[in-house]
């Protein structure tokens, strides 16, 4: 556990472990009376000299590179996420025991995917580049915003995954089994093959 202010900072370590600062910084070690907890504190020091500027050991075309490698895979993995669902849905009235209403249908253009279910409920989800995230409007829960993760997982900051969302509100819709990420994973089993 570490707690910091602007010119120092303390670090809280049980004796068995060990705990290292800069080499910088004056450091100094003292037992808590009646604890099992020693703390190692750097005393007010600071690291760089008044008025010096700090001035970072990455070249900035290395951090631009950077940079641009992860808005090229957001763009991947949101276009190919928008893409699947599309696939997914499209295919959905063709499913057994999913009955879907007349006015049913599924559009995806230009980042934005909209899923029509009846004249009254419209899902539209769209990625929103600037953020990095794929937001959704959906006609039961509201509008939800959704971060890239790991293994092209999408989930909300309550670690709601946009997955799950629409299996939920999709199975509790039709009153029938819909799980979107197996259908997901098997539209991309199909379409990589």
């Amino acid at each position: 556990m570490a707690q910091a202010c602007g010119r120092c900072a303390f670090f809280f370590a049980r004796r068995s472990k060990v705990a290292a600062l800069s080499s910088s910084a004056a450091v100094r070690l003292w037992r808590r009376p009646s604890s099992n907890l020693s703390v190692l504190q750097a005393v007010h020091t600071p690291l760089t000299p008044p008025g010096a500027r700090f001035e970072s050991t990455t070249p900035t075309s290395e951090v631009a590179t950077i940079h641009e490698q992860r808005v090229r895979e957001f763009h991947m993995y949101a276009d190919e996420t928008l893409e699947t669902l599309s696939e997914v849905f499209e295919n959905l009235p063709e499913e057994p025991g999913v009955n879907v209403p007349d006015g049913y249908d599924v559009q995806c253009g230009g980042g934005v995917l909209t899923i029509e279910l009846d004249s009254a409920n419209t899902y539209v989800l769209n990625k929103q580049a600037p953020n990095q995230q794929i937001w959704i409007s959906s006609p039961f829960t509201g509008p939800k915003r959704f971060n890239l993760f790991r293994n092209n997982r999408w989930l909300t900051d309550k670690q709601e995954s946009l997955f799950d969302l629409l299996s939920a509100e999709m199975s509790t819709y039709f009153k029938a089994e819909i799980n979107v990420k197996t259908r997901v994973n098997e539209t991309n089993r199909t379409k990589w093959k």
